[in-house]
């Protein structure tokens, strides 16, 4: 993940027209945007349609930006509020169900050890642990700046992400693995 001095340079950019910047941003950004998205709509099609709709956003409230050195809470914002006005337009029941392969994250010669053992085990945790690793992991937020995003206090990410390691380290231990 690109560090957030070079991707709120990128907003502040793009604010000014400049295309590069938003080619930069979204190479950046889109792995950790896409998975986000896809944890709200739990299909892989509406997630890479609503990641491109948040890019267009974000391109368009550059000019409102006020750097505060988190550039990627700005974007995931955007990317939320994208997800959960899809998810309005959507029924439910047209929702395809959540499943390891709607992660859509390329072929296994693409991703190291880790990230596949972690895409597969995502399908295990509930909505709001899975998004808190999300944010964690994909997006590399610090645990203090998902509890700011989410609005939950800082104990309660924590907890969440502990007990998130833990389900997952002993589902790994059946297999004979470890995170």
């Amino acid at each position: 993940m690109e560090n957030s001095a070079n991707l709120e340079e990128d907003i502040l950019q793009m604010a000014k027209g400049d295309m590069d910047a938003f080619e930069h941003l979204y190479r950046a950004c889109e792995q950790a945007v896409f998975s986000y998205t896809l944890n709200f709509t739990k299909n892989f099609h509406l997630a890479k349609d609503t990641m491109q709709e948040t890019f267009l956003k974000v391109y368009r409230a550059a000019p409102s930006y006020q750097p505060q050195g988190k550039p990627m809470a700005f974007i995931l914002r955007i990317a939320k509020n994208e997800a959960l006005m899809v998810l309005r337009k959507e029924s439910r029941e047209n929702l395809v169900d959540f499943q390891e392969d709607a992660w859509g994250w390329g072929s296994y010669e693409d991703h190291t050890e880790e990230q596949l053992l972690l895409k597969g085990l995502l399908v295990e945790l509930e909505d709001k642990p899975r998004e808190i690793v999300l944010l964690h992991v994909i997006a590399g937020l610090k645990h203090k700046e998902i509890a700011s995003f989410l609005q939950m206090p800082l104990g309660t990410v924590l907890w969440h992400y502990r007990q998130s390691i833990k389900k997952l380290n002993a589902i790994l231990e059946k297999e004979g693995g470890m995170l």
